[in-house]
């Protein structure tokens, strides 16, 4: 992963613009050669605060009277705020006191004092999503360094990364992308859950674009692309919708693009209801993009009540685009012969046509095929296949 994040200021963001022509956002992140033409580039401009930013934070001593004070002040009133019973109002009176709290010292007691609360047992979870969404919000560049001042050594820093990037994605994908693509101390999954937030931020601003960007950085084998696409999918669901999920799906330039996504836009729309997903899957049934595994899943869920119709629609299904074969018939008929054998030969035998006849008992060979396939199945399929030369 910590490869796959080095091309992102490389070549790859150059072949994605070829491969995306027509479908991306305004705010894809440009190629960038080299730090130091990052730097030169013009910033977006963020808002200015007293807290953090404005100082090398090394250069901060906690140790001065001063610091001290606003340390021990800003603990005292995060222990005040935190001891408030009503949840709603312990929320608000927390997020006044962030809003009030504009220097680094401020923000490091109450930091400090949301870390001894957890590691004494008590949850703070809706306090800590808040701290740092609030400040990433308000400063995302400070907020990062401060996490930086206390470092990977803290069991929490790779949580705190993914939060704070998630929000500075929302104001700035670009800035965001090249810091984390910069981070030295994020490896392996906790390098692919901040990159994970990254995208569900960037998702927020701008779809299409994150879109372009997950398909641009990610290879289909990675494992973090099932991730990014549920991320993705889930955006697009709730945005606009089923409709809306349809609707972003068919932007997608090419059909290689449209099989990356095509299952989990296929799972999306079952949690709309059975409808529209089966409608979906019957509009897609003839197209080269389509995933077949799908086809097979929802074949396998409707013969077990409905095993005539399962077998129907396995024998309306076109080829295989990709393996040029009929695909669930076998699962179909498999099933069925497990559930009532004596159901499934009668309907064989009243099939006048020989050609169905023919094609779903090579169906039902090619399942023999299948080293998992569980031994009663395996014996009733070879039972009806005898019986047919007999």
């Amino acid at each position: 992963m910590k490869t796959t994040l080095a091309v992102i200021v490389g070549a790859v963001l150059l072949s994605m613009a070829a491969f995306w022509f027509g479908f991306r956002g305004e705010d894809v992140p440009q190629r960038v050669e080299t730090p130091a033409k990052a730097s030169a580039k013009p910033k977006v401009k963020l808002p200015a605060t007293p807290m953090l930013g404005t100082k090398d934070p090394d250069s901060l001593s906690v140790a001065s009277a001063l610091a001290a004070r606003i340390t021990a002040d800003a603990r005292t009133r995060c222990q005040q705020v935190m001891a408030i019973t009503d949840a709603n109002q312990r929320k608000l009176a927390f997020e006044k006191l962030l809003a009030e709290t504009t220097d680094l010292a401020g923000l490091r007691g109450i930091l400090e004092t949301l870390l001894a609360l957890r590691s004494g047992g008590r949850d703070i979870g809706t306090e800590w999503a808040g701290f740092w969404g609030i400040l990433s919000n308000r400063d995302p560049k400070g907020t990062v360094a401060l996490i930086e001042i206390y470092g990977p050594r803290e069991k929490w820093y790779a949580e705190a990364v993914g939060m704070a990037v998630r929000e500075w994605a929302v104001l700035d994908p670009q800035s965001a992308i090249l810091w984390l693509q910069g981070n030295q101390a994020l490896t392996g999954e906790d390098l692919d859950r901040a990159t994970l937030r990254l995208i569900e931020g960037y998702a927020s601003r701008d779809l299409v674009a994150a879109t372009a960007y997950v398909v641009g950085i990610l290879e289909p084998n990675d494992p973090l692309f099932h991730s990014m696409s549920q991320t993705l999918t889930q955006k697009a669901l709730q945005t606009g919708g089923a409709e809306g999920l349809v609707s972003w799906f068919s932007q997608l330039p090419s059909d290689a693009a449209r099989r990356l996504f095509f299952r989990d836009v296929t799972a999306r729309l079952g949690e709309v209801g059975p409808e529209a997903q089966q409608n979906w899957l019957a509009n897609n049934a003839g197209s080269s993009f389509r995933d077949d595994q799908m086809y097979v899943d929802y074949i396998n869920a409707l013969v077990k009540d409905q095993p005539q119709a399962a077998m129907e629609y396995a024998m309306k299904l076109p080829r295989s685009a990709e393996s040029g074969t009929y695909v669930g018939i076998g699962d179909a008929a498999s099933e069925w012969l497990v559930m009532n054998p004596d159901d499934f030969v009668s309907y064989f035998n009243r099939l006048r046509s020989p050609q169905t006849r023919q094609v779903i008992a090579e169906s039902i060979q090619a399942m023999l095929n299948d080293p998992n396939l569980p031994p009663q199945k395996r014996d009733l399929a070879v039972k009806f296949l005898q019986s047919l030369t007999q």
